[in-house]
Parts: C-alpha cells; sequence; structure tokens
C-alpha cells in the first residue's frame, strides 16, 4: 500500500501488512498482523507461568453492551454487563496472581525502600524514570524535598546501595550538622575514656554522663536512617 500526495508520483509512505515476522526493509513501513499471543501480553506470561488463562472479549462488543444498556435496561442487558464485569473482574485477578508468582510486590518494595520513594512510584514509574521535566533543571528549587530521576533499568540502585547515597544525607541545617558532630565527640570521648583506664585513673561521674548523652543521641540518630 502505497501513500501520496494528491497528485504526485512519489509515495510519502509505503505500508505493507504481513502474517509473520519478515526482515526489515527500510524502504517499507511493516505492520505484524499475526497471534495477539506476544512475549508482552497477559496470556503470554500467564501460560508461560502455568497459570489459568484470562478471558478474551473484543472491545467492540464492550463497547456494544455499554451502548445498549444505556439506551433500554432489560434481563439480556443485565446479562451482557455481568459478562464484562466478569471480563474485568478475571483479568484483574489474573494480573494479581502474575504479580505473586513473580514475587513482582516484595521487588517493588525492595526497590522503594532502597530509592526512597513510594511503593505507589516503583509500581507506576519503575520502567522509565521517576521525573521528567520539560524544562531544564533549577538549582536550589527542591532543595528541601530532593528529586531525581531514577532509571531502575541501569546502575543508579547498585550506585545507591554500594556508596549509601540517599536523601538522609544531605545536611542543610544546622541542627543536623550539630547532631552529626556528636558522632566524632562520641569517638573522642571513648579515646579519652580508654586512656583514663590505661593509666589506671579513675573516670568521673561527669565523663561517664556526657559519654552515655553522647552515644544515646548517636544512637537515636542511627535509629532513624535505618528506618
Amino acid at each position: 500500500m502505497s501513500v501520496h500526495w494528491k497528485d504526485e508520483p512519489n509515495p510519502l509512505k509505503q505500508i505493507r501488512l504481513v502474517d509473520v515476522e519478515t526482515a526489515s526493509d527500510l524502504c517499507w513501513t511493516t505492520i505484524i498482523c499475526g497471534n495477539q499471543t506476544e512475549k508482552s501480553s497477559l496470556a503470554y506470561h500467564l501460560k508461560e507461568c502455568e497459570l489459568d488463562n484470562k478471558l478474551d472479549m473484543p472491545i467492540y462488543y464492550i463497547l456494544k453492551y455499554y451502548k445498549s444498556v444505556l439506551k433500554e435496561t432489560n434481563a439480556i442487558m443485565a446479562e451482557q454487563m455481568c459478562k464484562v464485569a466478569e471480563y474485568f473482574i478475571i483479568n484483574t485477578i489474573s494480573c494479581q496472581r502474575l504479580m505473586v508468582k513473580r514475587n513482582a510486590i516484595n521487588k517493588y518494595r525492595e526497590v522503594a525502600s532502597v530509592a526512597f520513594i513510594s511503593l505507589y512510584d516503583s509500581h507506576y514509574f519503575a520502567i522509565g524514570i521517576k521525573v521528567h521535566n520539560l524544562l531544564s533543571a533549577i538549582k536550589g528549587l527542591k532543595n528541601k524535598y530532593p528529586v531525581t530521576g531514577l532509571d531502575f533499568t541501569l546502575l543508579y540502585l547498585n550506585l545507591i546501595m554500594t556508596y549509601n547515597l540517599s536523601p538522609d544525607k544531605i545536611i542543610l541545617s544546622r541542627k543536623h550538622a550539630n547532631s552529626l558532630r556528636k558522632v566524632d565527640k562520641r569517638e573522642e570521648l571513648e579515646k579519652e575514656i580508654s586512656l583514663a583506664e590505661a593509666r589506671g585513673e579513675v573516670i568521673t561521674n561527669a565523663l561517664k554522663s556526657e559519654y552515655s548523652s553522647v552515644s544515646f543521641n548517636v544512637a537515636c540518630l542511627d535509629a532513624q536512617q535505618l528506618t
């Protein structure tokens, strides 16, 4: 099939319809009209996982039933709408069974935990990137709540896990910086106590109290980061 512009003899586009997949031809736009059970279809994955097949109902019949029930309501229309409802319910359950079989929910939960995003984002935006802006990035626009473009198919998750990169490592306030300094303060107090014990000196109650207080604050900070 050739597409021409008015009486122009040279075709704008050449399209061919085939039933089997053939080698690509740059001169033609090929449309394969073959089996609908492709590797990206729900029926294919259900069969691969040895699960019950989904129901099939052409979209033409669904639209026809909807148009009919808007015009009149009777026992036949009610039966047809029950078939439509059964179609959607069975196929929805099939998707859920497939996710359980492939352990997809736990994987999404792990991704959400590592990448510091919501479980909703890991379900619906994990194929590409979480945020896609048409405008260029503006420095400092989201400095309170960091936003990242995360490609789940590449190495960003491995980098996050390897280097422990996460939003909670960003210091945005003086209070947060002071709390982190207490970690170094605890190490200094530990050295001071160790040297005193090595020299046989008596450790004062004030030093013990300060070390206990700093250790408690550091433990709380570690617990916040783990959660």
